[in-house]
């Protein structure tokens, strides 16, 4: 087989019999998932059906009681959220926590300093050369912030602050993007430009997404993924998945 096939055969990310629970109480009973290079999956479900749970394990935050995460690959089940990050993991949360009273150019700044692994200068200012400034201004442009440089975080909207928090985890220059909920809490008008964006995203990131919104996650998807009660009881394009008896009796 050769080298291009062997990329092609390795998923950019695998979750494996993954075991979790909370005071005795099951929450993930033996996940897996898999996601090719440049796929868009959907996970939906119920509340309290493990889908944030099964994102905490993914990213580190949360140790299983078993089960293996690999990356490209690698193994990545005993490493820390950070050294999950350093390896192309990245993540955008439901509930974001930005910088309030830094602006949005401070704020893109900080995420490029970590970026390029460079030390914390506390008393001084950050200095960036003309090509990471440069890519600062692209994606706050592809992003649409390229008339908000100024503006403090606290001034955005509730919907910019979500695109914002989406905008710097990719400049992490993630291989894999986790997404829980990014159109939670938007208006129609908010929720239809996170789809517009997602969209237009490189077809080489892979992308996992928690949605309740099942317009959104049908609009975005590839595939989706139905959890239920800690275990994924439905699987397929949105298509078929939509036709599923199981996911009309969960929602409806």
């Amino acid at each position: 087989m050769s080298a291009d096939a062997d990329d092609a055969a390795t998923a950019a990310l695998a979750a494996r019999d993954i075991v979790h629970a909370f005071d005795g109480l099951a929450v993930l009973n033996g996940i897996s998932i898999e996601l090719k290079r440049g796929e868009r999956v959907t996970l939906i479900g119920p509340n309290g059906a493990g889908k944030t749970t099964l994102f905490n394990v993914i990213c580190g935050q949360i140790q299983p009681l078993q089960g293996q995460i690999v990356l490209d690959g690698n193994d990545v089940s005993r490493l820390p959220v950070h050294r999950r990050a350093r390896l192309g993991i990245g993540r955008g949360f439901q509930i974001t926590n930005l910088f309030p009273d830094l602006t949005v150019w401070q704020t893109a700044a900080i995420a490029m300093v970590r970026l390029r692994n460079e030390d914390y200068r506390c008393y001084r200012p950050i200095a960036l050369d003309s090509q990471a400034r440069e890519e600062i201004v692209a994606t706050l442009r592809d992003w649409d912030f390229a008339d908000a440089h100024g503006r403090s975080v606290r001034e955005l909207s509730y919907g910019e602050q979500r695109r914002l928090d989406i905008c710097l985890a990719l400049m992490m220059k993630p291989t894999v993007l986790l997404l829980d909920e990014p159109t939670a809490g938007l208006s129609t008008r908010e929720g239809n430009e996170i789809i517009s964006l997602l969209k237009n995203l490189p077809r080489q990131l892979t992308c996992l997404i928690v949605t309740h919104d099942l317009q959104f996650g049908f609009g975005v998807a590839d595939r989706i993924v139905g959890m239920h009660q800690g275990r994924i009881v439905t699987e397929g394009t949105p298509q078929e998945v939509q036709a599923n008896d199981l996911l009309r009796a969960m929602y409806f």
